[in-house]
């Protein structure tokens, strides 16, 4: 008896398991949302399932017991190989949600997705004080030589003003190009004790920060409490998420973008091959960033690992997924790579269904411009940024093709951070800043792309587009910070029609691999919809430029063989015959005479070659060889040729005269010869072609045709035997039956003959003209067909 193709199981949290037979079974569909930077693909039950007989009963009397508000897990199991794969499918059902009919005796459940995103979709939202989950704190320094801080100190009873003496006005003016000291006052604060008196003394301390040139800015000032004013209050990124995650699915955090839990150790970044600036990555509330001098430190950071997912994700062109440990993998868009999958050209798929080959392009997905924000604006043009966009009729170029990438809780931008210490100032106070350190906790920074050169300017935008965006762009080409750029890759647009395909459960579909269709190699799933019922499953393809566009040069190891001592020579195209592009033409790109140890090899431009093997070399020679087509792609392979011994007895058709017949080589005459002097032919042939076995033995005669044998007919049985004739003679029987058409105007015709054929077979009578028909001359004609003359030779001694 056979296995049923899927498995049904039903658990639950008192541990019950049960394999049950529904008698509806429902649909499995995927879709991705790409709109919270996921990877994979959502996993849903669609539909209803029925239970009747047994599994009703065993469910009814759960529903009617304590256990009636527990979930219920469905579980599908699909049978590959011979054995089930645990947890094709899971969802999930409640007694409250089922419809019961006790007189049908069946109940009807709706099933609830329980995919692996669920622990991530329940807890996503759910919002937690940073500060209270991760313990440990880090901290940030600016650049050894970046910062100065001038103190004043000012013993005075009453002080109406700011002070204005020694130094005061010298820093207000000569070191501020555009800064006077009217600005600077602002940060002037003192304890106001009712009465016009205030208490003293009143310390004033005045941080600046040097960003080159002696270019310099305030940073900040308060009563002077904290005598460090360093910003220090941080936490590490990584920290932070893996505590956010440990609330949701409780897996392990894992990125090799940034050398988190990484599957290896690399001093570089995979994407941009240089040293990775992202490994450090460290969190701050705002406003201990915006006043680093602040008595006390923020207390307060709540935050959800949805928006911080998505954040993330945004800055740095990045997906997340879920595994099956439950650990959020997190890697950039380049990252991902997508295996192969259904290949819907095979003759098992297009013989029984028709596929639509009806397309059209999402264009309205394509948007024309992408723009990026922080959650406040910016004292730098490269945090800034510029826009992404394209010109092109490929992308939506109405007014709702604008993208908009707003990293709405976090921002970068440290310096205008510190700029802007007051609550109420053009930086909030509210959210989070995200900077880059190195292992001394020392902030990034890099020469400027749009503006000048400032600590974390590695997380500005135009710095991240330069770096990471490269990827998934609307179209091939773009303006990326201004300039006319060719992106790496694009998201794909091109939308086939709905298709349906008879899927066995043979033929395991995962929606992350590539399809082959007759529309292109690299189709990739929009969404699916798999039948259980029958077993069809309903599939959106999309396909992009990437599948089409230069493709590179395919080179297939190419195989031929000679014979030894025997040169094996192919004109073009040769060694090209079975090469691939898609930009011909193409060429060998390293032509020239190769030698080895075992022979000569020359190899010309349009794949034409000639080889030679060594004297006596008997095995397989190789040779390197690459192709080359018109882009310039290149792709390498090998030539390898079998040079094969002759065996004894083997026979050739030559060309040449007898006089040139190689050694151990003879002419086939039909001659005896002596099996003293033959013995290894002898042992080959026997005297199938004469001979008397003792003494000697016959070579097969001249002048005939060879035919292969052929057990099924009698002429053709046995190797050795002969027949057929050079030329015959025709019997009269063998002669076709003619009809003449005689003329028989102007004779005496009978009854009303006419003009009608007169045959030679109709009886004569008187009136009869006699007619003498010449049936040949007996002799025999000529029975051969074209023909050419060779000598044929025979091996009948090795080397």
């Amino acid at each position: 008896m056979s296995q049923p193709a899927y498995k049904y199981r039903l658990t639950s949290d008192r541990r019950a398991i049960r394999t049950v037979n529904p008698v509806a079974r429902p649909k499995i569909s995927w879709n991705n949302d790409k709109s919270d930077y996921r990877k994979g693909y959502n996993q849903t039950i669609e539909g209803e399932i029925k239970f009747q007989g047994s599994d009703y009963l065993w469910l009814l009397k759960l529903e009617k017991s304590k256990y009636r508000c527990l979930f219920i897990t469905l579980h599908i199991d699909k049978l590959c190989g011979g054995t089930y794969i645990s947890d094709y499918a899971v969802g999930r059902l409640a007694f409250n949600n089922a419809k019961w009919d006790l007189d049908k005796q069946e109940v009807i459940f709706k099933v609830d997705k329980n995919d692996r995103y669920k622990c991530y979709d329940d807890y996503k939202d759910a919002e937690y004080n940073m500060f209270a989950i991760v313990p440990d704190r880090i901290t940030a320094n600016l650049a050894p030589g970046i910062l100065e801080t001038i103190t004043q100190t000012y013993f005075e009873d009453n002080p109406d003003a700011p002070p204005a003496g020694d130094g005061w006005a010298v820093y207000g003016t000569e070191r501020f190009a555009d800064t006077d000291p009217a600005t600077i006052t602002q940060y002037y604060a003192r304890y106001d004790l009712g009465g016009g008196l205030y208490k003293p003394p009143i310390i004033y301390n005045i941080q600046y920060f040097n960003y080159g040139s002696g270019n310099f800015a305030t940073i900040g000032s308060v009563i002077g409490l904290d005598n460090s004013g360093q910003i220090d209050n941080g936490i590490r990124l990584y920290s932070l998420i893996q505590a956010l995650h440990s609330q949701t699915c409780g897996g392990l955090v894992k990125s090799n973008f940034f050398q988190w839990n990484p599957d290896s150790f690399e001093a570089n970044n995979y994407v941009t091959g240089q040293p990775n600036k992202l490994k450090k990555l460290a969190i701050f509330q705002k406003s201990d960033v915006k006043r680093p001098y602040a008595a006390a430190n923020a207390s307060i950071g709540n935050i959800t690992l949805d928006k911080l997912l998505n954040s993330l994700c945004m800055m740095f062109n990045c997906q997340w997924d879920i595994d099956d440990n439950g650990s959020l993998i997190i890697e950039h868009y380049s990252w991902f790579e997508n295996g192969a999958g259904l290949d819907l050209t095979l003759p098992r798929y297009t013989k029984n269904v028709t596929f639509s080959r009806k397309y059209s392009y999402d264009s309205d997905s394509l948007p024309s411009r992408e723009q990026f924000t922080w959650m406040d604006a910016t004292g730098n043009a490269d945090f800034k940024g510029q826009d992404i966009y394209y010109r092109s009729s490929c992308v939506n170029n109405n007014s709702d093709g604008v993208k908009a990438y707003n990293a709405d809780i976090v921002t970068t931008d440290v310096i205008h951070c510190l700029s802007n210490p007051l609550p109420d100032s053009a930086v909030k106070d509210d959210g989070f800043v995200i900077m880059a350190l190195d292992e001394d906790g020392n902030v990034y920074s890099e020469p400027g792309i749009l503006g000048a050169e400032l600590p974390n300017n590695v997380l500005g935008w135009a710095l991240l587009h330069r770096d990471f965006y490269r990827h998934g762009r609307s179209i091939k080409q773009g303006y990326l910070n201004g300039a006319l750029t060719t992106f790496l890759s694009t998201i794909k647009s091109k939308k086939q029609d709905k298709i349906i395909v008879p899927l066995c459960c043979g033929e395991d579909f995962n929606p992350n691999d590539l399809i082959n269709t007759t529309l292109g190699s690299n189709a990739s799933v929009r969404s699916a919809t798999y039948d259980l019922q029958n077993e069809t499953l309903e599939v959106e393809l999309l396909y992009g430029d990437d599948d089409i566009v230069d493709e590179l040069p395919k080179l297939r190891n190419d195989y031929f063989w000679c014979w030894k001592g025997y040169y094996v020579e192919k004109s073009a195209p040769g060694v090209l015959q079975n090469d691939l592009t898609d930009a011909p033409p193409l060429n060998v790109a390293n032509p020239g005479v190769y030698l080895s140890s075992n022979g000569t090899f020359t190899l010309n431009t349009d794949g034409s070659f000639m080889y030679t093997p060594r004297g006596g070399f008997v095995g397989q020679d190789e040779f390197d060889y690459e192709i080359i087509d018109s882009n310039g792609d290149t792709d390498f392979g090998k030539i390898t040729i079998n040079v094969i011994e002759m065996e004894i007895g083997m026979m050739l058709m030559w060309p040449g005269s007898l006089a040139a017949i190689p050694p151990n080589w003879m002419h086939v005459n039909g001659g005896l010869l002596n099996i003293s002097e033959y013995p290894e032919l002898f042992d080959v042939i026997g005297t199938i072609w004469g001979g008397d076995g003792v003494t000697t033995f016959a070579l097969p005669p001249c002048g005939i045709v060879p035919v292969n044998s052929d057990p099924e007919i009698s002429d053709f049985d046995t190797v050795g035997k002969t027949g057929g004739h050079k030329e015959i003679a025709l019997e009269p029987g063998q002669i076709p039956e003619l009809d003449i058409d005689i003329p028989t105007t102007g004779y005496a015709a009978i009854g009303g003959v006419g003009n009608k054929l007169v045959g030679h077979s109709e009886t004569p009578t008187a009136a009869d003209i006699p007619l003498k028909v010449n049936e040949g001359g007996g002799g025999p004609h000529d029975n051969m067909p074209p023909y050419g003359v060779f000598n044929f030779i025979i091996k009948y001694r090795n080397d």
